[in-house]
């Protein structure tokens, strides 16, 4: 694993490499580690799942992105054996977005709320494997 490919906190910007797609949707272009965690390649993000009226608060693409990039992936089901699973409960992927929001230099007021937010509408999303309807493996 080289530098470049690893995000660290105190070096954003010089570990992810996205490709925008539109103002609410990205791709990963490049294999990315982010805490240790593997992004693939071609993984599609919308990034925070922030209502533009609160994007002011917290930015979609911002500081968060790569603890949004771990939720996303986390909420994903992946394929073993033909049966898709998951890593996490949906309360141990929510809670790893508040720790990770932490770690990326989100203070505390605001990841708690992106933590609420995600208790509170997560739901959906969760029930229906991924944010697009898509599995990403």
């Amino acid at each position: 694993m080289r530098y470049s490919d690893t995000y660290h906190p105190s070096a954003w910007g010089a570990g992810i490499c996205v490709c925008f797609l539109g103002p609410t949707v990205a791709v990963v272009s490049r294999d990315t580690y982010i805490f240790g965690e593997l992004i693939p390649k071609g993984y599609v993000t919308d990034g925070g799942s922030i209502p533009a009226r609160l994007c002011g608060f917290m930015r979609r693409f911002g500081k968060g992105l790569p603890a949004f990039l771990i939720h996303d992936r986390d909420y994903d089901p992946v394929a073993d054996d033909g049966i898709k699973v998951r890593r996490y409960t949906r309360k141990e992927a929510d809670d790893r977005l508040y720790t990770n929001l932490r770690k990326c230099g989100v203070g505390p007021f605001r990841a708690r709320i992106a933590y609420r937010a995600v208790r509170l509408g997560g739901r959906k999303p969760w029930d229906a494997g991924t944010k697009t309807g898509t599995v990403n493996v």
